[in-house]
């Protein structure tokens, strides 16, 4: 087999090899990842387009949380822990996707559903200067699984 059939061979399926070794990074960093999601939501009270959860918390809610010394000036999406603490990865190959499963708290009143409709889609997922934190947090991890599928020489 000369070069450029080792080559072919070789550019043979890269671009999969590549998306595998991208998904293998962002799952070893799920944690980091979805702590930017969460911070997002929690410290800011900003959904993944920026823009801030909308509508407000109600007045009774609002005075809860004063009460209990919670952030009550803008819409955080954590009460208990139970979604922000569970929100996992799903790394495909064109894309990531952060999401949660629902969560029946009674029968007939699903969680995540019922916070998507009332907050949007894009309570899950990164601003585009969180993603920029996303390819600093993966890139090396990248670099090194692609430096490994490259051929010897």
């Amino acid at each position: 087999m000369d070069k450029i059939d080792e080559f072919l061979k070789f550019c043979d399926g890269i671009n999969e090899r590549i998306s595998i070794v991208i998904n293998e990074s962002v799952m070893k960093h799920e944690k980091e990842l979805t702590a930017l999601n969460r911070a997002k939501l929690y410290d800011e009270g900003r959904d993944s387009e920026n823009r801030r959860l909308r509508p407000p918390y109600a007045a009774s809610t609002v005075a809860s949380k004063k009460r209990r010394g919670k952030p009550y000036d803008r819409v955080t999406l954590r009460e208990s822990g139970m979604f922000q603490d569970r929100i996992r990865i799903l790394a495909g190959r064109e894309q990531v996707e952060f999401t949660r499963n629902n969560i029946e708290l009674r029968r007939g009143f699903e969680l995540v559903s019922f916070l998507r409709k009332r907050y949007g889609k894009d309570i899950f997922g990164l601003t585009k200067k969180d993603v920029d934190r996303m390819r600093d947090i993966i890139l090396p991890d990248v670099i090194s699984g692609v430096r490994k599928l490259l051929p010897k020489e």
